[in-house]
Formats: C-alpha cells, sequence, structure tokens
C-alpha cells in the first residue's frame, strides 16, 4: 500500500507540472492527494508494528512531527525553487519519489499484523524477529482448526437478520429469537 500511495502521487504531481488548464490541474492534484492521503496512515501503521513496544508512543510521536516538520520544510523549498525556475519546477521535484518505487517494493517489509491476519505467521516471524517487534497474536481458531465465523458468514446464514461482527463470533446483540445459522454460535 506504502508503495501504490508513492506511485500515484508522483505522477500525478507530474501531471500538475504539465497541466495546461485548471480541470488537468485539479485533477492531478486530486490523485496527488489520494496518494498523499495514504501514506501517513500506512506510515503510522508500519512504525507500530515495528516500534519496540516501550517506545511506540514516542516513535508514533517523531513520526507525526518529522511529517508535520516536513510540510512545512517543503514550503521553504518550494520558495527557493519557484524563484528561479517557475512553479511548475515544484511539481517536477515530486515525481522525484518514483525513482525509489523500485527499492521499497524490494526493500520494504510487509507489516506483520497484516501477515497473521492473513494466516502467513511463519512469514511473519522473520521481519517482526529481525526489527525486534512483538508479533501480533493470531486469529482465534474453532476446534476444529477453522476460522471462526465472519460477518458475512453470518449475516448470509441469517439472511441478514444479525447485525455485522468483525471476524469474531457475533455479540449478543446479533441473538436472535430464532436457531442460530450453521456454522455461528448460539
Amino acid at each position: 500500500m506504502r508503495v501504490s500511495c508513492v506511485a500515484l502521487f508522483s505522477p500525478a504531481s507530474g501531471l500538475c507540472a504539465v497541466s495546461g488548464g485548471v480541470a488537468f490541474f485539479g485533477l492531478g492534484r486530486t490523485l496527488a492527494g489520494l496518494g498523499l492521503g495514504g501514506l501517513l496512515p500506512t506510515a503510522i501503521s508500519m512504525v507500530s508494528d515495528y516500534a519496540p513496544r516501550a517506545r511506540a508512543a514516542l516513535t508514533t510521536g517523531l513520526l507525526m512531527t518529522a511529517h508535520h516538520a516536513g510540510g512545512i520544510l517543503s514550503a521553504y523549498v518550494a520558495l527557493w525553487i519557484v524563484e528561479p525556475l517557475g512553479w511548475r519546477a515544484a511539481f517536477w521535484v515530486c515525481v522525484v519519489p518514483l525513482l525509489f518505487v523500485p527499492v521499497l517494493a524490494r526493500f520494504l517489509p510487509e507489516s506483520p499484523s497484516f501477515l497473521v491476519a492473513r494466516d502467513r505467521v511463519e512469514e511473519a516471524r522473520a521481519p517482526a524477529a529481525r526489527y525486534d517487534a512483538e508479533l501480533p497474536a493470531a486469529k482465534d481458531r474453532t476446534a476444529a482448526g477453522a476460522p471462526g465465523p465472519t460477518c458475512s458468514t453470518c449475516s448470509a446464514a441469517a439472511s441478514g437478520s444479525r447485525p455485522c461482527c468483525t471476524g469474531r463470533p457475533p455479540p449478543a446483540a446479533c441473538s436472535s429469537s430464532t436457531a442460530s445459522p450453521p456454522g455461528c454460535p448460539p
């Protein structure tokens, strides 16, 4: 996801640099905003996964501070670039991160939380051990070893008569006077 965000906002910034009108420029800014908007949440998720538990809050705070400091710094860099080169040059600078996409795709580790959520626990152990991070708990299993009922299982089996749950057995609010659907707890 992080790499996809960079791969979206960089070319979209290039689109702004070559735009010939307001509509084209607006499209570029919208796409760049979507890509940039996805970077901070995924970065926070990555930092949360890999930061030592005792320093997770500090590390996340430093990330947020660096993000905002970078926003302030970018205004000064833009002033430095725009004066001699014009406003389009500021957008061309934003295309530079696109050069790093192959490196990011190759070397950024996948989130252990993502891997564990997809039952790839063994694959999650390597990056967790490498960065001395705590491996997230695997999801609950039923006695048969199959995943527990999910929202779609319970909702579909009950023909939509029960509220959705999030991968856990339905809460008491999901109970109804009728019998439980197959595969869902009573």
